[in-house]
């Protein structure tokens, strides 16, 4: 046994980011469908890059301007701290917008440049990066002048060895690398990926989604105008579900987008395949001779709380990780701390026990956070169901029930969406319960004869409409249950409300001692 054990097991899983996973990304990469599509945009237009808050969105970013870089291709990302546009207002055209993003963006292509590389700026473009810090006083030669810049700097991808680059990254891996650059030999290329593209307007808002479409119509503008230009511009998938649908917004703008839209991999099975890698590599680290699980892990499986199913150990992290990657970090993260803590060899059923109730509540906290700004009832309407009966099994009830239970919460908590109060009507209840659905509060599944449990968890993005009344027939043949990263945090608030119902008399102190021996 190494004294370093889990010291190798937190290397490979440190904070679940990817700013702080930058020494590891060569060695953990698994994004290779993702990274295929991202790294050849189609002429002329952008790739839009749309996944949920943690799916790994950033790392493949990260990934393809590491890559890049070492190809001496100029290649840049920008955040919306990097991105300067003054003045928009809710009065302000989706047109106007997209033309302010487009020289916004142009602005912030050459300052960063120059930041870390002058040297790109000698010579006839000396003038571009005093231009560009020189708003409203450009010359009329300006754009000529930055298409030139883009078209002399920009350089082929030459023949690339992907094993030989990147030999520690799996083998599927590396042959999915040099599958997306054999695509790009020889083209001449300079890569603008813009993350974090959200965050450049305030959901709460009305029309305020105009500003991520103005931003995407500046990028395929730029894309278009600009040959040698390769754009990536990243995206939470709630917000795109959001600009579907938005009736303040450009939902005619979807059509021309979809078909740029790279989807990243959110299932169970995509963030097994990460904990697989990670573990494997931090068991090999420690010079383990046994199955990568058990050398960290006390025995093959374990029982979560409050039930007496056996899992994987594997399966009991995937399950509570919302399909997303972040989360299984964090959580094995959490629990190699504390097993090292307590100074026990392997992490063990008493330690998972110990930590998922705090880990659950802090899944359940973020989850009100990321969508407060849409919607701030959001925590108390999942705090609500530690209230619901379920009548189909622990944490699982029919479309009724559901949907009663919502009805019931609606005058407690009413519902605003995008800062508009709505009444408190059937309608409501039904919006409030396809937010749940969408944002993975509770899942949706359906009898499958095909699938080994004889039944299969449908996909709401893959059919977000599902949850309204003029489909009540299909909403009523699923049954709905709770997703189990929640479930301990909501069995805390059961037992919460058990320990507070009723007045506080001596009487009831003496029966609960009494239960208790």
């Amino acid at each position: 046994m190494s004294d370093q054990r889990f010291r190798h097991l937190l290397e490979f899983f440190p904070t679940g980011t990817a700013e702080g996973e930058k020494e590891i990304l060569h060695r953990v990469f698994v994004y290779a469908d993702e990274f295929e599509r991202v790294i050849s945009p189609p002429p002329g237009s952008p790739h839009i890059l749309v996944g949920t808050k943690g799916s790994g969105k950033t790392a493949v970013l990260a990934f393809s301007l590491n890559l890049l870089e070492e190809q001496n291709i100029p290649a840049i990302i920008l955040s919306p701290m990097d991105v300067e546009v003054d003045g928009l207002t809710s009065q302000t055209s989706t047109g106007a917008m997209a033309r302010q993003f487009y020289d916004a963006i142009l602005d912030s292509i050459i300052v960063k440049l120059s930041a870390s590389n002058s040297g790109l700026f000698d010579g006839d473009y000396a003038t571009l990066y005093h231009d560009a810090v020189s708003r409203g006083l450009r010359p009329p030669d300006f754009l000529t002048k930055f298409g030139n810049f883009v078209s002399t700097v920009a350089k082929p991808f030459v023949k690339f060895d992907g094993a030989a680059a990147y030999s520690q990254l799996s083998i599927a891996t590396q042959e999915a690398v040099k599958r997306a650059t054999s695509r790009i030999i020889g083209k001449k290329s300079f890569y603008l990926f813009i993350d974090d593209t959200d965050q450049f307007a305030d959901p709460s808002q009305p029309g305020h989604l105009n500003r991520v479409w103005a931003l995407l119509l500046a990028a395929r503008r730029l894309a278009y105008d600009h040959g040698d230009l390769k754009i990536v511009v990243s995206l939470r998938a709630e917000v795109w579900q959001r600009l579907q649908r938005d009736d303040h917004g450009q939902r005619d703008q979807t059509d021309h987008f979809r078909r740029l839209v790279v989807h990243m991999k959110s299932s169970r099975e995509q963030v097994g395949k990460i904990l697989d890698r990670r573990v494997s590599l931090a068991a090999a680290a420690d010079g383990s001779s046994v199955e990568s699980y058990e050398h960290f892990f006390d025995g093959p499986d374990a029982k979560a709380p409050n039930s007496q199913q056996r899992r994987l150990w594997k399966d009991l992290i995937v399950v509570r990780s919302r399909a997303r990657p972040r989360d299984a970090i964090q959580l094995v993260n959490e629990l190699a701390s504390e097993t090292e803590s307590r100074g026990l060899p392997k992490v063990d059923e008493s330690v998972f026990h110990a930590i998922m109730p705090s880990f659950s509540k802090a899944i359940s906290e973020q989850y009100g956070e990321e969508n407060r700004p849409e919607f701030p009832e959001a925590l108390n309407y999942l705090r609500s169901l530690s209230e619901i009966e379920a009548d189909q099994g622990r944490y699982i009830f029919s479309a009724d029930r559901c949907l009663s239970h919502i009805k019931s919460m609606l005058g407690r908590y009413g519902a605003t969406f995008n800062g508009v109060r709505l009444p408190n009507e059937d309608s409501t209840a039904f919006e409030v319960w396809r937010f749940l659905y969408a944002s993975g509060v509770v899942n949706a599944r359906v009898s499958d004869s095909s699938e080994k449990d004889g039944y299969k968890h449908l996909q709401a993005s893959s059919d977000p409409y599902l949850v309204q009344p003029s489909r009540w027939n299909d909403v009523q043949k699923c049954l709905w249950e709770i997703d189990p990263v929640f479930r301990d945090f909501l069995h805390m608030l059961s037992e919460e409300r058990a320990n507070f119902t009723g007045l506080p008399t001596r009487d009831k102190l003496k029966k609960k001692r009494s239960r208790k021996r």
